[in-house]
């Protein structure tokens, strides 16, 4: 069975039914699915086994129940670099990874029709999360010139998934100093002024979306899955990585709301540990202290949880101008990075490699 169907580029009536229809339902979908007596689908699950969808049938000998694990399918010939809720990242080689939808196995013919049914939706929600990212990746690159600080992507037009140039994630970088920090600051809300001024909001800022080059020196933005305009639902909240007052942070994509999280990652990296944030009985934010060291710095992380800023980029102007007192520590060297170009012939010849030794389903992603 064929997970993946080929790109196609939508009409916008088409975008108006996912936007409004598909993807609140599959929300909702989601959300029941999970408490459901008859079934509980994790759908935020990051191990490569789900939970099973366990049948309450009677414990009579003539019971033909069937339990079904939503589980990852394993692609042949590819190595997995990264997991997500919005998809799989193989390698490609040094430079290059590809990023797919999640590709499920497939349940067999004996197994309920509920579960079944479950498969169809995750499957076909998690293709969407992809599309999502490629729309709004090609919408980039439609209105506004690439932006450093966002990953580039390297090729968006090929079924299987988008083509990423690679880059490190935090673990695999050293923390650097305060200067070194700032800049990464610099870099990801220099990233968010830029797709805020097209009305859209990130939705899901959190270091595991933080990307790094091979010196730890610049950070790049990463996973535009959950990207929707402003007002749109906002499909990662609530949000994983951080224990925030309903209170404060809204379900709808925000750009508020981004800057709120981004002063919380901020903090986080500052002090090695997240912020504990509550909300008084009149929905009013505790803000923890803060000792950053850097007056600026401290001021800059209040604001974005108190909400005084009136657009990212003044946010930006804030965290600019301690940059201004320590440009020196913050020069970087020339890039010898590949060009996008050869990273293009490089994907050619990936692709014509793979399907030579393993035909051109695998090009697709297929459920074996």
């Amino acid at each position: 069975m064929f997970v993946f169907v080929r790109q196609q580029y939508y009409s916008p009536l088409w975008g108006a039914f996912r936007t409004y229809f598909f993807r609140p339902f599959s929300l909702f979908f989601r959300v029941f699915i999970q408490y459901s007596s008859a079934s509980s689908v994790s759908m935020l699950d990051k191990q490569d086994a789900f939970s099973p969808n366990i049948a309450s049938g009677t414990s009579t000998p003539t019971c033909n129940c069937n339990t079904y694990s939503l589980r990852r399918q394993k692609q042949h010939g590819l190595e997995t670099v990264g997991a997500g809720a919005s998809g799989q990242v193989y390698k490609v080689d040094e430079d290059i990874v590809l990023k797919s939808s999640q590709v499920f196995e497939p349940p067999s013919a004996e197994t309920r029709a509920w579960d079944r049914f479950s498969y169809a939706n995750e499957t076909l929600f998690h293709n969407n999360l992809t599309n999502d990212e490629r729309t709004f990746i090609q919408l980039l690159q439609k209105h506004k010139s690439p932006h450093p600080n966002i990953i580039e992507a390297v090729e968006t037009r090929y079924p299987e998934g988008i083509y990423f140039r690679k880059y490190k994630q935090l673990d695999d970088v050293e923390i650097p100093s305060q200067p070194g920090r700032i800049r990464w600051y610099l870099n990801i809300v220099a990233a968010l002024t830029h797709i805020h001024d097209l009305g859209i909001a990130h939705s899901d800022i959190r270091l595991n979306n933080i990307l790094f080059d091979s010196q730890g020196r610049e950070a790049y933005l990463c996973d535009f899955s959950t990207c929707s305009p402003e007002g749109k639902k906002n499909m990662a909240y609530p949000y994983p990585d951080h224990d925030l007052p309903t209170h404060v942070v809204s379900d709808l994509a925000s750009e508020k709301t981004d800057r709120f999280i981004m002063g919380s990652l901020i903090f986080q990296l500052e002090h090695g540990m997240k912020p504990t944030l509550i909300a008084d009985r009149h929905g009013s934010l505790i803000v923890p202290r803060i000792h950053t060291g850097n007056e600026i710095l401290d001021s800059v992380i209040e604001k974005a949880w108190l909400g005084h800023y009136v657009s990212t980029a003044q946010m930006l102007e804030n965290i600019e101008s301690i940059g201004a007192h320590i440009s020196a520590e913050m020069e970087s060297p020339e890039s010898e990075d590949r060009s996008t170009e050869a990273l293009r012939q490089s994907i050619e010849r990936w692709r014509g490699q793979r399907e030579r030794l393993f035909g051109k389903h695998s090009l697709y992603f297929c459920s074996h």
